[in-house]
């Protein structure tokens, strides 16, 4: 729930930007001064992608959406934005970050890790591309 007043306020949802669009305007209301709340009984759907070949597209996708929101707002990563050379470090930080919770994890969800690693890395590896297409596009 939200006060009509910050809506309109920050402008509402950005119509500029394909994906992200939530984060960016919560980014906004931040910076407007709202503030925001987790809320642990909150239920969000989720669509799965069937197939590979749009789960890649949906991951560049997705990754083009991260970089576009992060060029507009003052959040953790835009030093990757302004700083395309780096994007490597950034998709070897996720990955590192990935691998550390599975290995927190129990012996069953490491083999499940095991068992989809090329997929989770190939999807990494587009979602990476698609932050660096919007990363160097200016």
């Amino acid at each position: 729930a939200m006060h009509r007043e910050v809506y309109q306020r920050v402008g509402g949802f950005s119509e500029n930007l394909e994906r992200c669009v939530d984060v960016d305007f919560m980014c906004r209301c931040r910076k407007a001064g709202a503030r925001t709340y987790f809320s642990s009984g909150l239920v969000v759907g989720h669509r799965n992608i069937p197939g590979m070949h749009h789960c890649l597209v949906h991951a560049r996708s997705l990754g083009h959406g991260s970089a576009a929101v992060r060029k507009s707002a003052e959040m953790r990563g835009k030093f990757f934005v302004d700083n395309p050379v780096a994007i490597p470090l950034l998709f070897l930080a996720r990955l590192a970050l990935m691998t550390y919770r599975i290995v927190r994890w129990g012996c069953g969800q490491r083999t499940s890790f095991a068992i989809c690693f090329p997929g989770i890395i190939l999807t990494l590896l587009f979602w990476t591309v698609g932050f660096y297409g919007s990363a160097v596009r200016r």
